[in-house]
């Protein structure tokens, strides 16, 4: 579910900011004025900051043009970079994607399943409205709706590879 929206960034690699910046906010992350705390993003000019939360540091992406000229890693309460990164894999935070697109489908769609469970029509406006002000932070009871947003992902069986080994206890 997850590994088909990683990002995986290396120099030289064409990607706009603006449209790193836009899958970052889909894949969870926040946006803010410095990062400090994984999970985080900032830009600013041709410079974006990025704290992967499988990495311990973030890393500080260069742009020429539409380019990644350079991907340094830096400390995030010095902010002075330390070294070169050759690639930088950008995991989802979260299961649930909250790009615009979806966002509206599956808000439909959760509201006419929580119609047909009867659930009191306020009941089904404040928690909708819940999620709309806070972007699908999870943590609001969303979870519970995984299903509505990957109605064509196969069974976890299927997708392990054919030598996985499967333990049950």
């Amino acid at each position: 579910m997850q590994a088909a929206r990683s990002l995986t960034l290396k120099s030289e690699m064409e990607i706009e900011p603006f449209e790193l910046s836009r899958h970052l906010a889909a894949q969870g992350y926040h946006s803010s004025s410095v990062v400090e705390s994984p999970g985080t993003f900032a830009g600013r000019g041709g410079t974006m900051d990025i704290f992967p939360p499988t990495l311990a540091m973030p890393v500080r992406l260069q742009w020429y043009g539409p380019f990644i000229e350079r991907m340094r890693l830096f400390d995030p309460d010095t902010q002075r970079t330390s070294g070169d990164a050759e690639s930088v894999v950008l995991p989802p935070l979260s299961e649930i994607p909250v790009d615009e697109a979806r966002f509206a489908s599956v808000t439909d769609e959760i509201h006419e399943l929580c119609l047909r469970q009867d659930v009191p029509t306020h009941k089904i406006r404040d928690f909708l409205d819940g999620l709309r002000l806070q972007r699908w932070v999870v943590g609001l009871g969303v979870r519970r709706f995984l299903p509505v947003f990957y109605h064509d992902y196969p069974p976890l069986l299927e997708t392990l590879p054919q030598d996985a080994l499967v333990l049950l206890i």
